[in-house]
This record gives structure tokens, sequence and C-alpha cells, in this order.
């Protein structure tokens, strides 16, 4: 069964056409944090940061999908 499988995958992956998928853009922090997780920069820094990223990022590259992680971007948590 596993050869079956096996040989099927392999039938299945040559003749499928390739084409370009979505684009995606990930910006991700590097903010310091203390002993405990605490971060050390304030929500107003945290904001600047995406935004500045982000406006810099799209500027020179396309995307089609941004990601940007919840837990750093406090206006929206409230």
């Amino acid at each position: 069964m596993l050869f079956v499988i096996a040989v099927y995958g392999t039938w299945r992956l040559r003749t499928t056409p390739e084409r370009a998928g979505p684009q995606i853009m990930l910006i991700q922090s590097n903010h310091p944090h203390v002993r405990g997780g605490a971060s050390t920069t304030t929500p107003e820094e945290a904001v600047a940061f995406f935004l500045r990223e982000l406006e810099t990022h799209l500027a020179q590259n396309h995307a089609d999908l941004v990601i940007l992680p919840e837990n750093e971007f406090p206006p929206l948590n409230d």
C-alpha cells in the first residue's frame, strides 16, 4: 500500500503544472524583554516599529498577504 501511495504521489507531483503562489510577508519584531517576559518597549514604540517596517517593505516588494503578530500590536487588542 505504501508503494502505491508513493507512486501515485510521484506521478501527481510530475503531472501537476507549477505556478507561483501568493506572496506572503511576515513582519516580526525583536523587542527586548526582561526576565519573566515583560516587554521593555512601549506600545507606541511597537506600533511605530510595525508601521515603519510595513511601509518600508511594501514600498520595495509586493505582498498579497501581510502577517503581523497580534500580541505586539496593542491598539488592536483593546
